[in-house]
């Protein structure tokens, strides 16, 4: 295998060289993050190169990078990715590929970010090793054909010459990001990630006619239902505030049923934003609840 040098960033090239050293360490991994919304054509800057893998093969996946000579953080607590104000999921282990280590805040490595599953996927079944089956309902490689070309400002697909890369079905992409906006619905600061996400995969993958990597049909419900009314059914007036409150009675509706399902899991212990108390946003639209359903982290 052709050895990467560092500094390294988050593109095709490195997505090839991680995904390989994790197949050949017979890791499972697919990616995640704003480097799959670039792919799919959303103009965004690629912040890390996130990666998802089985929560028993986590270490495994650490170390096959530590034997790659991968740059390990150095700094600890002090490495400004664990930022109590940071709104992206901190991994569960990081490489400063990027070879920037800074201790200030808001700045952080755009490095190589590892994520246990069940934090960030938890419904969805482990990737295979090597390429997905060309009907796989999970995964689907980053130069699949099915996901357009690259811009002049977009990225888009890898090249079919890569070592291949999984990520997400799109459709499945979108309904793991409102399954997160549900989990942390009480109030947690990476609210606000999965917030930009849904909406950049709305006005950018599934409003755009000449993007077929997402349609309004492939969502499942009910997560369908949740699309329909904030992005699909809402009708704007010159002059005017749209008629609607743009889903949020049925997301919350969607927080009872499915966190009385066990289909939540419990909160991370990641600091609280300034949001209205579920309760009282409960209350409002009167929805009855059961008052254990709502869980509080430590961070609380």
């Amino acid at each position: 295998m052709t050895e990467l040098s560092f500094p390294a960033y988050p593109g095709p090239k490195l997505e090839a060289y991680v995904s390989r050293l994790l197949d050949e360490a017979g890791v499972p991994s697919f990616l995640w993050g704003e480097s799959v919304l670039a792919i799919l054509r959303v103009p965004t800057a690629d912040f890390f190169s996130g990666w998802v893998v089985p929560d028993d093969c986590i270490e495994k996946a650490s170390r096959a990078l530590d034997e790659a000579k991968f740059p390990p953080c150095t700094l600890g607590e002090r490495c400004s990715l664990f930022w109590h104000h940071r709104t992206h999921p901190i991994p569960d282990h990081h490489y400063h590929t990027d070879l920037e280590y800074s201790e200030t805040p808001p700045h952080m490595s755009c490095g190589v970010f590892l994520y246990k599953k069940s934090r960030l996927f938890w419904s969805f079944p482990d990737p295979p090793i090597g390429r997905p089956s060309p009907n796989d309902p999970y995964y689907v490689l980053t130069s699949d054909t099915r996901l357009r070309e690259g811009g002049l400002t977009t990225r888009g697909r890898s090249q079919p010459g890569d070592y291949p890369v999984k990520m997400p079905i799109p459709a499945r992409y979108l309904e793991a990001m409102i399954l997160l906006e549900l989990r942390d619905l009480v109030g947690k600061v990476t609210s606000a990630h999965w917030k930009v996400e849904i909406n950049y995969l709305a006005d950018f993958v599934l409003r755009k006619e000449n993007n077929p990597a997402l349609s309004f049909e492939d969502i499942a419900e009910p997560f369908r239902e949740f699309v329909r009314q904030r992005y699909i059914d809402v009708i704007y007036v010159p002059g005017e505030l749209p008629d609607t409150d743009f889903g949020d009675k049925y997301l919350h509706q969607l927080y009872v049923t499915l966190k009385s399902n066990g289909q939540l899991p419990p909160l991370e212990p990641t600091p609280y934003d300034n949001y209205i108390p579920l309760e009282l946003r409960l209350q409002k639209y009167d929805i009855p609840f059961d008052p254990k359903l709502i869980d509080r982290s430590p961070e609380e």
